[in-house]
């Protein structure tokens, strides 16, 4: 099973692109789409810089990895939304923290309810919550609840991890939903005219 569309723009979203490396707020370095050492090449150094074609390219790259732990550790049957949650959740933690997790756990044992709530345990980072992991956690949760994927769907989960979409993800395309998009094309425009693009 491959990373859907939906999982794609939380990734990044969340991650953020940074084309010069910085210490993340556990203290490690990283670049681009929130790429570490550890998750493989290339290694992250102090003043390192790469395009934003070379952090897409990673970002492929570190999410495939994130698949396969995913595709290794879980016993169970997925949707292509549950999938594409977990690979966001393992791409952010990392394989060893899922592996020993309730949330795993509960799966595992087809508690897929009972490993939907998990998610909202994981919003600490050394001790302290912060708001971009509650907000990570709320759409992957959302994501790993949805029924199969529709672009309408889709579109929603991506507009709800921007912090536009705050309705039920149900994948029918309404008043609410629409006044998401047309804020994002709105936002869209601005960045662009200030850009010169």
């Amino acid at each position: 099973m491959k990373t859907n569309n939906a999982a794609f723009a939380l990734i990044r979203e969340f991650e953020g692109l940074r084309t010069t490396a910085y210490y993340d707020t556990g203290n490690v370095l990283t670049i681009g789409y929130g790429h570490t050492s550890a998750a493989g090449a290339p290694r992250v150094m102090a003043g390192m810089k790469i395009t934003a074609a070379e952090a897409a390219e990673i970002l492929t790259r570190d999410v495939v990895g994130a698949e396969s732990d995913v595709a290794e550790m879980v016993k169970v049957p997925l949707t292509e939304n549950q999938f594409g949650a977990l690979v966001s959740f393992v791409f952010n933690l990392g394989r060893g923290q899922v592996a020993s997790s309730t949330l795993l756990r509960k799966l595992n044992a087809g508690d897929y309810a009972g490993a939907a709530e998990q998610f909202g345990r994981w919003i600490y980072d050394d001790g302290v919550k912060l708001d971009g992991l509650i907000r990570r956690r709320a759409a992957e949760r959302a994501l790993f609840e949805a029924g199969a994927a529709t672009p309408e769907h889709e579109m929603q989960t991506i507009l709800a991890a921007l912090g536009l979409y705050t309705s039920k993800i149900d994948g029918k395309w309404g008043p609410r939903s629409q006044a998401a998009l047309d804020a994002f094309n709105l936002a869209r425009d601005r960045i662009a005219a200030l850009s010169g693009a």
